[in-house]
């Protein structure tokens, strides 16, 4: 599964003009101004590629709207899921900041779906980024 996975990086980096050794290192890239991170989680019964997009911080509220940014993040989730993909969202506490994870079986994932789906959420963070600082 090692090698489905560096061959899948191999065509992203050049998809995207990176350094493929770099890529292949970290797993992290930039697209759109947005952070991402690649990992390949093996289990035992099948191998998944999980995309980690940094969408950023909660935007600054008073406390009593914080329910109104949630629904914000499960209405943003709707319109990223796509039935052939496990997608939700997380918060990273180290960072103090809203992750959203795409779960995605490795063997069924193309470069061309990779990219279409970096792309989707990197239009989908720079909302939320507007969104956070007005």
């Amino acid at each position: 599964m090692r090698a489905v996975y560096e061959s899948l990086l191999q065509g992203l980096a050049q998809a995207l003009q990176l350094d493929p050794l770099t890529l292949l290192a970290s797993g992290a890239l930039r697209l759109g101004g947005v952070d991402f991170r690649l990992q390949l989680n093996a289990l035992p019964d099948e191998a998944v590629l999980l995309l980690l997009c940094r969408f950023g911080p909660l935007p600054a509220m008073p406390p009593d709207q914080t329910h109104a940014a949630v629904c914000r993040l499960l209405q943003t989730n709707l319109q990223l899921v796509d039935g052939a993909m496990c997608s939700f969202f997380a918060f990273d506490e180290s960072g103090a900041e809203v992750v959203y994870c795409v779960r995605m079986l490795l063997l069924d994932c193309t470069v061309d779906e990779l990219l279409a789906c970096l792309r989707v959420c990197a239009q989908e963070a720079s909302a939320w980024h507007c969104g956070a600082s007005a």
